[in-house]
């Protein structure tokens, strides 16, 4: 239980890390003059911030969407495929890796920059336990991912709803998809 624990706390910090690589970035860009790479790295870093919020938006309205329309149902069991999750099957995932991913970037592009201006070991330890994090929660979201695609064609699979909701959506990235709608696994290729 200990150990779990521990690699909780440094799967966290290496989510939080590219946060303080990007914070010693701005400081470090400001206390200096300003040069127009400097601006192009700015620019650059508010494009990933503007992607980690769209991600998160995308998450908080599959949240919220799946959340309201399984409310205004009596049972609550059953596939939602309306709203946003006629374009995406697992928004919240898809979401998340999209933020997650941008964050790490800002992480590298702060790291790269900083240490492009004075080598430290500190800002190379920052940017690969923030690496470490990103495939930490990557990995996690990705067999979510997977779960929930072979829970929901355990559940709905023989459905006529489900196969058009699947042929007319994207699943989001994921670990596996050997099996397809059939549930038989796909052929092997021959070299």
């Amino acid at each position: 239980l200990e150990f779990r624990r521990v690699l909780f706390r440094s799967l966290y910090y290496g989510l939080y890390t590219p946060v303080l690589l990007s914070w010693k970035l701005i400081i470090d860009v400001t206390a200096k003059n300003s040069t127009p790479a400097s601006a192009i790295v700015m620019n650059a870093m508010k494009i990933l911030i503007g992607l980690q919020w769209f991600g998160y938006i995308v998450a908080a309205v599959g949240d919220f969407t799946k959340s309201y329309v399984k409310m205004s149902e009596k049972n609550g069991s059953f596939l939602v495929t309306s709203g946003i999750f006629s374009l995406l099957r697992h928004p919240n995932f898809t979401g998340e890796i999209l933020s997650w991913t941008s964050n790490a970037l800002c992480g590298i592009v702060a790291a790269t920059n900083l240490l492009r201006r004075e080598f430290s070991f500190q800002i190379l330890s920052y940017l690969g336990i923030s690496l470490l994090g990103w495939a930490g929660i990557v990995f996690v979201l990705l067999r979510a991912t997977c779960n929930l695609e072979e829970r929901q064609k355990k559940d709905y699979g023989d459905t006529e709803k489900y196969t058009k909701w699947v042929n007319s959506t994207w699943s989001g990235w994921s670990i596996s998809s050997s099996a397809n709608i059939n549930g038989s696994l796909d052929e092997p290729h021959e070299i």
